[in-house]
């Protein structure tokens, strides 16, 4: 049961601490969910969205019927992905699931979470479609800031001491 517990931390990520070994190497970080930087363009998002971009009275509507439009598509995909995922966690966790079987659930599991970001990608570009240059602009801020945390971070200049003025 331990084993299994360690298994699936790691496997989560979870920082594991074994007493009498050495520390990990420095943690190396996968790339950026790219899902998740789209996970902003969303239904429940509109009035940031409408305040942020500018929207006006007759754009509104349009982006709110697009909106719920994607959700609505995304809806069976959500739960094709969920279901792959719980397959590929399964035989992660079986004593006897072959490599195959485990690459074949993986596979599946990134074909669905392909599908999700394909749909979203499409919604992205419609509502780029409905927007004015001033608001793409404000559009491709806003994208940007939802990548801040997986960008690398500002080196500090020097700070110079007062000796050295």
């Amino acid at each position: 049961m331990k084993k299994l517990l360690l298994t699936l931390a790691v496997l989560a990520g979870l920082p594991v601490v074994v007493f009498g070994q050495a520390p990990p190497p420095a943690r190396v970080f996968p790339a950026p969910p790219v899902v998740g930087v789209l996970q902003v363009i969303n239904v429940n998002a509109l009035p940031m969205l409408s305040g942020r971009l500018g929207l006006t009275s007759e754009q509104e509507p349009k982006v709110r019927d697009l909106l719920r439009q994607s959700d609505e598509a995304l809806k069976p995909k959500i739960a094709a992905q969920r279901t792959a995922a719980e397959k590929f966690i399964t035989l992660l966790t079986k004593q006897d699931s072959s490599s195959a079987d485990i690459a074949a659930a993986a596979d599946e599991a990134s074909k669905a979470d392909s599908a999700i970001l394909s749909e979203k990608i499409k919604t992205f570009v419609a509502l780029r479609d409905m927007l004015t240059e001033t608001q793409r602009v404000e559009l491709g801020k806003l994208m940007s800031d939802v990548s801040i945390p997986w960008r690398p971070k500002p080196t500090a200049p020097p700070i110079s001491s007062p000796a050295a003025k």
